[in-house]
């Protein structure tokens, strides 16, 4: 898609509290740069954070007012003292003016065909109103949630309906053979000809990181890495985690680095300090570099940091909000689980390409 007429690139990134879609959107700029360098990429955010990630040249941010999502559903602001619709109908007019005044090549939009609360339906109609050239393209995460609840959401909201009506592509970040998307969220019929997995969005190893892990280890077997994105529902996986070490401390030679990201209430992470004494645990700093605003370029410091303890390399299957990775557990930090998400042993045939086969998805359905 990225033909040599491309210049202008504008991305929606929806991500009130984590960081996950916020790398993975800024890679994808890096990428895009990398292979385009005459590409300028907007990114649409409304993440807290977003000020404090260093940005690619010709390539910015657009700060949105931000909404944060507390259960399936259901959104409230996280910092203006306004109702939700209001702020919804005030993002939605701000990503409108932004739509046609920098008139894209290409649109990427994040996670939500429809926006969050189907604040994308009216821009993205007034957007292929006036700039029929644009290619609009949607990219999932393979796992959205679990797919009884984002199937009904969809429906309800009429996700599907905004990808079939408003999208070029679909690209789905993984591959079937870890987690079909298509089948496990029941993808109407009418998509899946535009739909395409593309693998995991990585950040690049280095050179440097390539050495941080030949020389870890300290004389221990294992190292494990322990992270939950920005940290804001993390604690509930984690403390399963320490409650495992304790179990296998005998067992197994290993040390370990939980990063709880800048997002994770101080409570839940002082629980996490008192449960790892004695342990090969180590719980990072990482989240003092944005709450004590000791530096602007967070996402430089952050590399640092993961040098120092070789972490080489972040790939989006380990992204937050992956709810399989949650269960309930007898002695977690007061946050809400979410529901298990299995795998499913169903997948589509695809070609070469990686597009799903739409005849034998219907013979299945």
């Amino acid at each position: 898609m990225m033909h040599t007429a491309i210049k202008k690139v504008l991305i929606y990134s929806q991500d009130g509290l984590g960081l996950g879609h916020l790398r993975r959107n800024l890679n994808i700029c890096r990428q895009l740069k990398k292979y385009r360098p005459q590409v300028s990429c907007l990114i649409i955010a409304d993440s807290p954070v977003a000020p404090f990630f260093k940005m690619p040249a010709h390539c910015d941010f657009v700060k949105i007012p931000t909404i944060v999502k507390v259960d399936s559903g259901v959104w409230r602001s996280n910092r203006l003292p306004v109702k939700y619709t209001e702020l919804v109908a005030m993002r939605a007019e701000i990503i409108r003016n932004i739509m046609l005044s920098f008139r894209p090549h290409v649109f990427v939009v994040d996670h939500m065909p429809h926006g969050a609360l189907g604040e994308l339906a009216q821009p993205l109609a007034m957007l292929k109103k006036h700039c029929p050239h644009t290619k609009v393209v949607l990219g999932l995460r393979d796992i959205l949630g679990a797919p009884d609840v984002i199937c009904r959401q969809w429906q309800k909201e009429g996700a599907f309906a905004a990808a079939e009506a408003f999208y070029d592509a679909i690209n789905i970040y993984g591959c079937a053979e870890l987690f079909d998307a298509l089948a496990e969220y029941n993808f109407p019929p009418a998509l899946l000809h535009k739909t395409r997995y593309c693998g995991y969005v990585c950040r690049e190893n280095t050179e440097a990181a390539a050495s941080a892990k030949r020389t870890n280890g300290n004389g221990h077997d294992r190292f494990i890495l322990v992270t939950g994105g920005g940290g804001a529902d993390a604690a509930f996986f984690m403390d399963q985690f320490v409650a495992a070490a304790h179990q296998l401390r005998h067992d197994l030679r290993f040390q370990a680095l939980i990063t709880t990201g800048p997002f994770m209430p101080e409570d839940q992470r002082l629980q996490l300090r008192r449960k790892v004494q004695d342990l090969p645990l180590t719980i990072s700093q990482q989240h003092s570099l944005l709450a004590a605003g000791r530096s602007r370029d967070f996402d430089g410091r952050l590399q640092h940091h993961q040098r120092d303890h070789a972490l080489s390399q972040e790939c989006d299957c380990c992204s937050p909000a992956r709810p399989q990775r949650r269960a309930n557990h007898a002695h977690a930090p007061d946050v809400r689980p979410r529901p298990v998400q299995h795998d499913s042993s169903a997948r589509l045939d695809r070609g070469k390409s990686g597009r799903a086969d739409p005849a034998k998805t219907r013979q299945r359905q």
